[in-house]
C-alpha cells in the first residue's frame, strides 16, 4: 500500500504564527487558501474545516473513490486517531478551502517522527494526503504540500530533508528523487519500496541517516506501510 508520507527532519520544534495563502486554481474561477490549524483552531474557528469529523469524512469518501470502501475506512479511521490521539505538539494540520473557506479541498498531516539514535533530530512525518474527489486535477495537492513545506521551513529554518512514501511521478514534479531504506530506515518494512523517495532542502545530497526510526502510535502499524 502507499499512502503518502513526508518526513520533515529538523533540529528543534518551534511555534509561529501561520500565513493564509489565496490563489485561484488554475484549471477554475475559485479561489483557494492555504493554512495551518492546530485542534484548538479548528474547534474556535467556523467553517466544514472546523470539524474533525468533516476531515475523517474528506479521507474517508477520496480515498473510497480512488481505491474501494475498505481503504477509505482504514485512512479515515487513521486521520481520526491522529487528531484524536496525538498530542498537540506532535501534530500540525494544514488544509486547502475554497467557498469563503467554508468547503474543505484538501488536508495533510503531519506527525512525529523520530531516529532514536539521533536524539538532536526532531522529524514529522506526512501522512495521509487527501485532495477531494471533485477538486483533483487543479494543482491543489502539490499547491498544499509547497505550502506546508514552506511554512513548516519558516517555523523552523535548520529543516534538511523532506521525505515521502508515494507515487514517484507525483512527487518528482515537486523535487523529490528515489532513496533507499538503508539511507533513510522507515518504522516497518515497505510494501512498496519504489515509493521511498526524498529531497534535501540546504546540503548538495541526501545524507545516510544511521539506526532506527520511529512514529507516533497512530501511524505504527505495519499494514499502513
Amino acid at each position: 500500500r502507499i499512502i503518502s508520507y513526508l518526513l520533515i527532519v529538523k533540529a528543534l520544534t518551534n511555534q509561529d504564527k501561520t500565513r493564509i495563502m489565496s490563489v485561484k486554481s488554475p484549471s477554475s474561477s475559485a479561489s483557494i487558501q492555504y493554512q495551518e490549524f492546530t485542534p484548538q483552531q479548528q474547534e474556535e474557528e467556523g467553517g466544514e474545516f472546523s470539524n474533525k469529523a468533516s476531515i475523517q469524512q474528506l479521507f474517508q469518501q477520496t480515498f473510497t473513490d480512488s481505491e474501494n470502501e475498505q481503504e477509505g475506512q482504514i485512512v479515515g479511521q487513521l486521520s481520526w486517531d491522529l487528531m484524536d490521539q496525538t498530542p498537540t505538539d506532535d501534530l500540525f494540520v494544514f488544509v486547502a478551502t475554497d467557498d469563503d473557506s467554508t468547503r474543505l479541498a484538501g488536508c495533510i498531516m503531519f506527525s512525529r517522527f523520530q531516529f532514536p539514535e539521533q536524539t538532536n533530530t526532531v522529524s514529522f512525518l506526512l501522512s495521509p494526503v487527501a485532495v477531494r474527489t471533485s477538486h483533483q486535477k487543479r494543482g491543489i495537492g502539490q499547491g498544499l504540500l509547497r505550502f506546508a513545506i514552506d511554512e513548516l521551513k519558516k517555523l523552523e529554518p535548520k529543516i534538511n530533508l523532506l521525505v515521502t512514501y508515494g507515487d514517484p511521478n507525483y512527487y518528482s514534479k515537486v523535487g523529490f528523487q528515489p532513496v533507499t531504506i538503508s539511507v533513510i530506515p522507515p518504522p516497518h518494512p515497505l510494501s512498496m519500496p519504489q515509493g521511498w523517495l526524498a529531497q534535501p532542502l540546504h546540503q548538495k545530497g541526501i545524507q545516510s541517516i544511521p539506526g532506527t526510526s520511529c512514529c507516533v502510535a497512530a501511524l505504527d502499524k505495519k499494514e499502513l506501510w
